[in-house]
């Protein structure tokens, strides 16, 4: 086809002067032979127009070219029938030559309509617009049969009268449907089926119009209709999705209408009894068709509600499981647990991974991600199921007997290195039913385990920030230093014994560690001071826990430790600081530490307090139980002191 320079086929601005030509004349000659020539010859010479263009884009475009072909051959056929009746070779009676082409352009448009959408929506629009559309066709012909068939008319009349409003309303219905499915951004398609819908319309104003035809606008409406042919050929290619809630109303409309109208007529003939059998039976053959969309659209409707259950279970990026999915897995594994097949959870979280999004964008992150959960899907199977909570986590669920396989093929999987990156995983497991009794909690449990395993790691913020707050005091005050360690240590052994988790038990030792490191702040001569206080260097000592809780919330990943830091000096009975809290106002953890630091604190040299053997410093725990220390923590160190003393005693045996 030859193009002009904005784009458009030259044919196509000539169908427009046509156009423009035709309906002038329509609206304003004067009805006389020679007019009425005149008129169809423009119109012949539109449709030919319309047919040169559709026939031009067929031969250019392989791909559509079977919708062209019946777009176009439609207007041969429409160009066919006129040129009989014009020339007269239609012949006489009704049907007729003339009849049998016009007719025959139905289904040749109905195809070529179908194949472009077909080539040009990404989604199928599926087969209830379709068989919408031949329910709304029988239940036009059923109207017309009751209206216009005459008991004196034979088969081939009576179906060549009810052949032209089928084939009508079926196209009006395709257009609507397509129209309302695509939208207006497929404009080939809103074109072409605009087309078919002007064509159906005029003919059925044509009937209503009981002969009115001379100059009445009626008869701009089929070229307008080759035009909007023409204009949909010169269209450029473009896919579009379709809408399902434009489907679904197109769809509910036609069938309402369709059946309203079929039951109506059943009404009257039931009533009445006057209606041709013609009329009833294509009234039936309606609802038929009726109950088949109503099957149709059951079928697609709960095949739309499994793939919407699928969808909202699946991950869209890496096609795992989504949290949804997994806390419905993770009930089913809490009840076999609880059956007496143990099962393993396990939570892992990307290290590396924000820093190879900063590096290479976001795009590259969602492909590694992707990567990534192809690898641990494949990994952890038969045995074990993958998920994917969000963004760079994800987590395995399996049996217990199939753990050790799949974390370490689930570790090797979410590892990846390259030029310039590294990525790998830190790992939380809990064991089901042991460690937790419900799913929710065991997420939470593996979820605090691998955050711990986290922090744990020599990069992470945590570590990070704790080693430079203990270096910076080490530096400062080398014993006490060595007290804060020794704290530490025996402050995780006393929370495992008190029953708290990993994370718990992490917390209470990295406070214990730093419950001292407000001291960089306090001068060298109140901490080197051998003798009582004043009141202002107490006072002065006494913002320490405080100090230490503003140096360590500086640091994000700290966050949690810096309450149980601030609290470390506070008193069972109340009379400690900061805040004078008192019994189990007090944080477990910080209550921990206060009964670890005055041990440690009685056993090592310091410049304010004499050395004491270990039981004088256990008598003084025990003395001070239930007025600054927690008695159940007291109770609890000391039982460990002597499984401690037991143990070297043992081994001093052996030796």
């Amino acid at each position: 086809m030859r193009v002009a320079r904005h784009g458009r086929p030259l044919a196509w601005w000539a169908l427009v002067g046509l156009l423009g030509a035709y309906a002038a004349m329509t609206l304003g000659a004067p009805e006389d032979p020679e007019a009425r020539l005149a008129l169809s010859a423009l119109y012949s010479a539109l449709l030919a127009g319309a047919l040169v263009l559709c026939v031009g884009r067929a031969r250019a475009d392989r791909r559509e070219a079977g919708a062209w072909a019946g777009l176009g051959g439609a207007v041969l056929l429409w160009l066919a029938g006129d040129a009989a009746f014009a020339l007269g070779f239609a012949g006489a009676g009704f049907p007729n030559r003339g009849d049998a082409l016009w007719l025959a352009g139905y289904p040749a448009a109905a195809a070529g309509l179908a194949l472009l959408v077909r080539a040009r929506a990404r989604t199928p629009l599926g087969a209830l617009p379709w068989l919408d559309a031949a329910l709304a066709g029988t239940a036009a012909s059923a109207v017309v049969a009751a209206v216009a068939v005459e008991p004196g008319d034979g088969p081939l009349e009576v179906a060549a009268t009810l052949a032209y409003p089928l084939g009508d309303v079926a196209l009006v219905a395709l257009a609507a449907a397509t129209w309302l499915a695509l939208g207006r951004r497929a404009r080939a398609l809103v074109l072409a089926a605009g087309a078919l819908a002007l064509y159906g319309a005029a003919d059925v104003a044509r009937l209503l119009a009981a002969g009115e035809l001379g100059r009445a606008p009626i008869e701009v409406m089929w070229p307008i209709g080759a035009i909007l042919v023409g204009a949909a050929a010169a269209c450029p290619a473009q896919r579009v999705r379709a809408r399902r809630e434009g489907r679904r109303r197109a769809t509910v409309v036609a069938a309402t209408l369709a059946a309203t109208a079929a039951l109506m007529l059943l009404a009257v003939d039931r009533h009445a009894g006057a209606l041709p059998a013609i009329a009833v039976d294509l009234a039936l053959l309606a609802l038929v068709l009726l109950l088949a969309r109503l099957g149709l659209a059951l079928r697609e409707n709960t095949a739309l509600l499994a793939r919407s259950r699928e969808e909202a279970l699946t991950d869209a990026l890496t096609g795992l499981g989504n949290r949804r999915a997994l806390m419905a897995a993770l009930d089913d594994a809490m009840a076999v647990a609880h059956a007496g097949r143990p099962q393993m959870l396990a939570v892992f979280d990307l290290d590396g991974f924000k820093a190879y999004n900063d590096v290479f964008g976001h795009s590259a992150g969602d492909v590694l991600i992707e990567h990534l959960g192809t690898r641990l899907a494949a990994a952890v199977a038969p045995a074990g199921r993958a998920f994917r909570m969000g963004g760079d986590e994800f987590c395995v669920l399996a049996p217990d007997h199939a753990a050790p396989d799949a974390l370490a093929g689930a570790a090797a999987a979410l590892s990846e290195e390259g030029e310039g990156f590294k990525v790998d995983a830190s790992v939380g497991v809990v064991s089901l039913p042991h460690d937790a009794q419900d799913a929710e909690s065991a997420l939470q449990l593996a979820d605090r385990r691998m955050y711990r395993a986290k922090e744990a790691r020599p990069g992470s913020a945590a570590r990070q920030s704790g080693d430079v707050l203990l270096r910076a005091l080490a530096e400062r005050q080398p014993l006490l230093y060595e007290h804060v360690e020794a704290v530490a240590a025996m402050a995780r052994s006393v929370a495992a014994a008190m029953g708290l988790d990993a994370d718990g038990r992490e917390a209470v030792a990295r406070a214990a560690a730093l419950h001292d490191v407000g001291k960089v702040a306090i001068p060298d001569a109140i901490l080197s001071t051998t003798g009582p206080l004043e009141d202002d260097e107490l006072a002065f000592m006494r913002r320490h826990t405080v100090i230490g809780q503003s140096i360590i919330e500086a640091a994000p990943a700290l966050k949690h430790v810096a309450a149980l830091v601030r609290a470390s000096h506070e008193r069972w009975d109340g009379a400690g600081y900061p805040d004078g809290l008192a019994g189990e106002e007090i944080p477990l953890g910080a209550r921990i530490v206060a009964v670890c630091d005055a041990y440690s604190a009685m056993m090592q040299p310091r410049p304010y307090g004499e050395v004491r053997e270990e039981a004088e410093a256990l008598v003084e725990l025990r003395r001070c139980a239930g007025t600054q220390f927690d008695p159940d923590v007291v109770k609890t160190f000391c039982r460990l002191r002597a499984q401690a003393r037991r143990r070297r005693q043992v081994l001093m045996s052996l030796t």
